[in-house]
């Protein structure tokens, strides 16, 4: 493991466990093994380093999504994005976790989010606007409509990773899927 990644590892589990403001880049550092130097080599502050974490985690959580091609109507290629979703979730607890943080904590800023989804959650929108240019999915602003899908995954991921006895239940699974969809759709 590079000491980039042995950094970006260790960030974040600390910060899941101590939160974003409360951990030192000196205490990742030691706990990385590496010198404070070479944290800030690679990161020239906190914040590069918690928005390469982020990067990295939705590139992650895009790459799990994406995995496949998605097939069949609008709807089950979005169940398809969301079940993909919620699988790599339930398996990367803390990483949902820091995605957490990082918006409750401010941390999370409009070019951030706009980066992640235009580099590495492009199917998204896509998916989106094919939606509504069919009459599928209601009119509203495309930014709305991101903020939607984003809240309701990350407030359904987190439900079952704290519930962990419903993530395979089939029914709580096709409620929260529908939930999000009607949420959206006609």
């Amino acid at each position: 493991m590079s000491k980039r990644d042995q950094i970006l590892e260790t960030a974040l589990g600390l910060f899941v466990e101590q939160g974003i403001a409360a951990t030192a880049t000196a205490q990742i550092a030691k706990q990385a093994g590496v010198a404070t130097g070479t944290l800030f080599h690679h990161f020239p502050s906190k914040a590069d380093l918690v928005a390469a974490l982020y990067l990295g985690v939705k590139a992650q959580l895009a790459d799990a999504m994406a995995a496949e091609a998605a097939e069949g109507t609008l709807a089950d290629q979005a169940r398809q994005y969301w079940e993909r979703g919620l699988d790599w979730a339930l398996s990367h607890p803390g990483a949902l976790q820091f995605l957490q943080l990082v918006g409750l904590q401010g941390h999370e800023d409009t070019q951030l989010r706009h980066q992640a989804i235009s580099e590495l959650l492009p199917f998204v929108p896509a998916l989106l606007a094919r939606g509504q240019a069919e009459g599928v999915l209601r009119p509203v602003p495309a930014d709305l409509a991101l903020e939607q899908c984003h809240s309701q995954f990350m407030s359904a991921a987190a439900f079952f990773i704290a519930q962990p006895e419903h993530a395979r239940d089939s029914q709580y699974r096709e409620s929260a899927f529908a939930l999000f969809w009607h949420s959206l759709a006609y």
